[in-house]
């Protein structure tokens, strides 16, 4: 086996303003910031290390690249919004997804998704299992 299951799995993003996404990362996530390591800002996530990394020409991608799965969607993405995350309309976009008036999408099998960006443009997201 060449990556052994108990490899600890490691985050790198891309941002295009290291302040913006440290004040986000922390003041309105909440992520644990565990400091800087060769410039790269470091955030603890649940098993995994999260590292934004500065880069000015970043473009970011236009699907999710980081999600969080949780007990219980209402309560998370209201704490959330209380912290100014705005969530994402995809209703009126090409793939027109048929969210609640919560901006939340429950796909077939019952799963609750409601999405977000970070300051560089990141698709974020919350989910809670079927």
């Amino acid at each position: 086996m060449a990556i052994p299951p108990t490899a600890k799995p490691t985050l790198f993003l891309g941002v295009t303003d290291r302040a913006a996404a440290q004040a986000f990362y922390s003041d309105r996530l909440g992520l644990p910031f565990l400091g800087e390591h060769h410039g790269l800002l470091m955030y603890a996530l649940q098993g995994a290390t999260l590292y934004l990394s500065g880069a000015p020409s970043f473009k970011p991608h236009e699907f999710t690249v980081l999600n969080w799965e949780v007990p219980d969607l209402d309560a998370a993405q209201a704490a959330l919004k209380a912290t100014g995350v705005v969530f994402t309309d995809y209703r009126e976009a090409a793939f027109g997804l048929e969210q609640d008036e919560n901006l939340v999408w429950t796909a077939p099998d019952g799963t609750r998704i409601a999405w977000f960006n970070d300051p560089a443009g990141n698709v974020l997201s919350i989910s809670q299992p079927a």
